[in-house]
């Protein structure tokens, strides 16, 4: 439609409201547009645009057959539990789960970890973040399993595991996979808050799949990469890309390719095998790179990095901000900082695609 709003004043303009019937989240999108060729713009380009994002009632519960059945065996050292089509095997040595496949297909190659380290970004070394949350990067790191809990219920199994953090004073991480009859695996995270340490950088689970799944589709915020500070230029829709496509190639590798407001992802190979992360209750941050945030962070330049080996899925609880007023001490604003003194929690599923 064409709209001719006079300048220093307002307009509002009518349409039609979709009538919606099935459950879902929908989106009302808005986009103003170039109506001619000028010199700084071609005609239709779009000069800016606003998004709504609601409900219809709530999502379905898929539904399963009530052939679906799993039994779990027990060994020394390790969990396994096996269904229709899946099997998976949950270590107690490495802290997780070190096995996971799907009709034959192995997706995994180590346990994930959970991460509280970013690679550093030029404005956090402006700020000195990379001395003040020190502590952060072997956090993750060399957590150490404290304590193991299984559970075996009719319909679904729980394999909780509680790490300390190698922190100035030491607090918990714990880490809950409940297996569902269907092969489906919920992943709750939670973080507890103490007293007394610098601001977090992430909290976020690390998968280390093989490299040939390096292909990913997502909902959620994009299409290029944002943080919870810069994201008003972003919008809600499906994206497509691949792990090397996601590497921002900065002069000085460092933090890249989030997305936040994640609802699904699916992680695929060339032949459309893959996983499904989902959330669960609130939409995670995401990234999906050829390199750990490990590896990135040692590197000074591009040409450094190493051989791609792996695909690193992050799955991201929150992640702070990254800032920018300048690149030589401006802080990340306080409201876009994670707390450590906070407790945090959050849940996603794995599923096969």
């Amino acid at each position: 439609m064409d709209v001719d709003v006079k300048p220093q004043s307002q307009e509002y303009v009518k349409f039609d409201y979709p009538k919606i019937k099935e459950n879902g989240e929908y989106t009302i999108n808005v986009s103003m547009k170039s109506k001619n060729d000028t010199s700084w713009v071609n005609k239709g380009h779009e000069v800016a645009f606003g998004q709504h994002v609601f409900n219809v009632s709530n999502f379905k519960e898929d539904i399963y057959e009530e052939k679906d059945r799993f039994k779990v065996i027990r060994g020394d050292g390790n969990i396994g539990v096996k269904g229709e089509n899946f099997y998976f095997m949950f270590s107690l040595s490495e802290g997780g789960i070190i096995s996971l496949c799907y009709d034959g297909k192995e997706y995994i190659t180590r346990a994930p970890k959970t991460s509280y380290f970013r690679a550093t970004t030029d404005n956090d070394k402006g700020n000195a973040h990379n001395f003040r949350c020190a502590q952060w990067q072997i956090a993750g790191a060399n957590q150490k399993l404290i304590d193991f809990n299984l559970e075996e219920r009719e319909d679904e199994v729980s394999l909780t595991y509680t790490f300390a953090l190698p922190t100035a004073i030491v607090t918990n991480n714990i880490v809950k996979y409940t297996v569902k009859k269907h092969g489906d695996i919920d992943v709750n995270i939670k973080y507890k808050g103490v007293e007394g340490l610098s601001e977090i950088p992430l909290i976020s689970m690390d998968f280390k799949l093989k490299k040939e799944f390096e292909n990913f589709k997502y909902y959620g915020y994009g299409p290029e990469e944002n943080y919870i500070d810069r994201k008003e230029g972003a919008r809600l829709n499906v994206f497509e890309s691949t792990a090397r496509e996601n590497m921002s190639r900065y002069l000085i590798p460092q933090e890249c390719g989030n997305r936040t407001n994640v609802r699904w992802v699916k992680v695929t190979n060339k032949d459309g095998e893959g996983l499904t992360f989902k959330y669960k209750d609130t939409p995670f941050e995401l990234s999906v790179l050829p390199y750990s945030a490990y590896e990135i962070e040692n590197a000074m330049h591009i040409y450094e990095l190493p051989y791609v080996n792996y695909t690193w899925v992050r799955i991201i609880g929150k992640q702070m901000g990254v800032g920018g007023d300048d690149s030589w001490g401006a802080p990340v604003h306080n409201e876009y900082l994670i707390p450590s003194n906070e407790d945090i929690e959050y849940t996603f599923t794995i599923s096969k695609i």
